[in-house]
């Protein structure tokens, strides 16, 4: 089990860890939280846990790195019926790639593929039954309408799971159609205000250009006259002076 000692990286939010709670066997999860402390070993972490979505706080002597470890503790249990949370936070963990990732939409993902595997194992074994039955050298009409019972009572569960996912994914779109055309306003209005800046910042130019035009302007008028006095004053000196 790979620890931390002092002096090496500290595990950062968001890091993928396997965390052990008394009781438990080594389980994945992520940092959601760093409590900083003097020394690392007076650092503490909260762990979010994949599966179940439980938090606790641990010290860095209970947690250790999940890609160095995953070979020695992120290995699924056979037994899944008892096992069933550690399998599918295992699945979880594997999924989760990144600090933004939300894990509502791995967990919503895991729950329709589950419900569409349980589905089609109902009817594998419905159609196991059929096959099984047709084998037979002798059929009666009661197991045939029982059968056919169950077929249909399959593909209308099968039916249902499909709309109610449908139904979701329909929702999460017309959410994400509102979220984009909300953004596509922000983004005409900005478009709107860089367009105005660009005719005030044209506006303002002629402006100063015009001033600059009249500045210069004027200082030639004023440097003609400036001229102009020169030579009187010269003419008027010249006539002092006979």
């Amino acid at each position: 089990m790979t620890m931390l000692l002092k002096g090496d990286k500290v595990f950062a939010k968001g890091d993928k860890v396997f965390a052990k709670v008394r009781g438990y066997s080594h389980w994945p999860g992520i940092i959601d939280k760093v409590e900083e402390g003097d020394t690392h070993e007076t650092s503490k972490y909260q762990i979010l846990f994949f599966g179940t979505y439980d938090k606790t706080t641990l010290s860095e002597k209970h947690i250790c790195s999940y890609e160095d470890n995953k070979d020695k503790y992120g290995q699924p249990k056979t037994d899944n019926f008892k096992n069933k949370n550690f399998n599918k936070a295992l699945v979880e963990a594997d999924k989760y790639l990144s600090p933004n990732q939300d894990l509502q939409d791995i967990n919503e993902e895991n729950e329709n593929s589950t419900i569409l595997n349980n589905t089609q194992n109902n009817i594998g074994q419905v159609v196991e039954k059929v096959n099984n039955y047709h084998s037979r050298e002798e059929t009666d009409l009661e197991t045939s309408l029982s059968l056919a019972a169950e077929v249909g009572n399959a593909l209308l569960l099968e039916n249902s799971e499909l709309k109610n996912i449908i139904n979701d994914k329909s929702n999460e779109n017309r959410v994400l159609n509102n979220h984009i055309s909300a953004l596509m306003e922000e983004r005409h209005v900005l478009r709107q205000h860089i367009h105005d800046l660009k005719q005030t910042k044209s506006t303002y130019e002629s402006e100063i250009e015009e001033k600059l035009v009249y500045s210069e302007n004027k200082f030639l008028d004023i440097k003609g006259k400036c001229s102009e006095f020169e030579d009187e004053i010269r003419f008027l000196k010249d006539k002092l002076t006979r």
